[in-house]
């Protein structure tokens, strides 16, 4: 009972100090840029099988995951990791776990849409 009550009371403390923490700064204020990385990840002619985008398995309401345990890629094959989550992406200081030298947005997105191992967006051959 012990136990419970000390990490109960590390919960707290760690929503507080989250909670007090101010949000990061924004990425981009261009609106212009906004809504083309919102059309980019939502259109599904960057697959290889013409059906997927980003947004089918970074969804909004499932804090930019699937919500499976294993992610499915445009071959319908289940990969071996989860969809990881977008939330605040653009701060992280590197993206994804088998590649800690993918430091930018704009050289992650590679991996996903021509990678092979695992095949997510498949648009490799097109």
């Amino acid at each position: 009972m012990m136990v419970a009550a000390i990490g109960a009371a590390w919960l707290l403390l760690l929503v507080l100090v989250c909670a007090s923490a101010p949000p990061p700064p924004a990425m981009s204020s261009d609106r212009a840029l906004v809504d083309l990385g919102a059309a980019l990840s939502a259109e599904p002619a960057l697959s290889g099988n013409g059906t997927q985008s980003c947004a089918s398995c970074h969804q909004g309401a499932r804090a930019f995951t699937d919500g499976r345990p294993t992610a499915l890629g445009s071959t319908g094959e289940a990969n071996t990791l989860n969809t990881a989550s977008l939330v605040n992406a653009g701060e992280l200081p590197a993206l994804g776990w088998a590649r800690p030298d993918l430091t930018s947005l704009e050289a992650q997105i590679a991996v996903p849409l021509f990678g092979t191992h695992p095949v997510e967006l498949g648009a490799g051959g097109h």
